[in-house]
């Protein structure tokens, strides 16, 4: 990933825009291939996301969708956050 020297920062995947993500992402775990169905907001105001195959994963502070804002409408947390 490049970034330029300004005041005006603007980044560059590079080769590609996966490179961000991948940058992003290089000392978290990471789980691939799974769609997530359901984001809940629970009572210790902390994230679960569940799977399509109803797999619990838990104890998130962010979650960041990168889909379409109708898509992400339907897996948001239906509470407040």
């Amino acid at each position: 990933m490049t970034c330029p020297a300004s005041a005006e920062s603007t980044y560059v995947g590079v080769p590609g825009m996966q490179a961000i993500g991948e940058f992003l992402s290089k000392d978290i775990e990471c789980v691939k291939n799974t769609q997530i169905c359901e984001i809940v907001l629970e009572e210790s105001k902390k994230l679960s996301l569940i799977s399509k195959e109803n797999k619990k994963y838990v104890n998130f502070d962010w979650v960041i969708t990168a889909i379409p804002p109708s898509h992400a409408q339907k897996i948001l947390p239906k509470n407040k956050i």
